[in-house]
């Protein structure tokens, strides 16, 4: 009384220059189709990679300020670059902030003066465009910080820092009034995106009494 399956590979390939790409599911003898895409090197077929979901957390708010700061995602790849001379420590918590959300190791390659931080993979871009990310150039798109940053403090609390580790800084203002010098303590951001800078001051504002732009 048991139930026999019939199961076999389909595999539907497409030639795109020089490369092939497949998908392979798996058909019972009842019709049903399960997704199953499997990667098979042997036949040369390139297969969409799995990612695992990715939660809105504090860890993923600081990492969108990294991505909106010095990232930029392309078709198929999520790309950090950050300043060989001065960032390599700072590389190296952003490749275990990487793992940590995305659950898989970042390529590390260095060239001339930039350390460049890679994880490939479609499903990964499609995953991070959901979260409200864009792929292509930041600055002709005029992108803006996500929506739900705005939802807790602690998100936007985290996204400011991702966007200030990557494209902020810090001075003193030394200034005289009355003949007393003073000396102040400022933090300064800048960003080639406006939306971006507009969010960065929206929740500034919230935090401290002197914010411009």
């Amino acid at each position: 009384n048991h139930l026999l399956r019939l199961r076999a590979c389909i595999s539907v390939s497409v030639i795109v220059g020089q490369t092939k790409i497949a998908s392979c599911c798996a058909v019972d003898f009842e019709g049903t189709i399960r997704s199953s895409c499997t990667k098979s090197k042997a036949v040369g077929c390139i297969v969409k990679k799995d990612f695992p979901s990715i939660y809105r957390t504090e860890w993923l708010a600081e990492m969108v300020g990294i991505i909106l700061g010095d990232g930029a995602l392309t078709n198929t790849q999520l790309r950090i670059s950050l300043d060989k001379k001065v960032d390599r420590e700072y590389a190296v918590f952003v490749s275990q902030l990487m793992y940590r959300i995305f659950h898989e190791k970042p390529s590390w390659t260095e060239y001339e003066n930039v350390i460049t931080l890679t994880l490939s993979g479609v499903g990964l871009v499609e995953a991070l465009e959901d979260l409200g990310l864009q792929r292509g150039n930041k600055v002709a798109h005029q992108v803006g910080l996500p929506l739900w940053v705005y939802s807790r403090l602690t998100f936007q609390k985290a996204c400011v820092r991702g966007l200030m580790d990557t494209d902020g800084g810090v001075y003193f203002h030394r200034h005289k009034v009355n003949g007393i010098r003073y000396r102040n303590f400022g933090v300064s951001f800048s960003n080639h995106s406006l939306p971006i800078i507009r969010g960065v001051s929206r929740i500034l504002e919230r935090q401290l009494r002197d914010c411009r732009v």
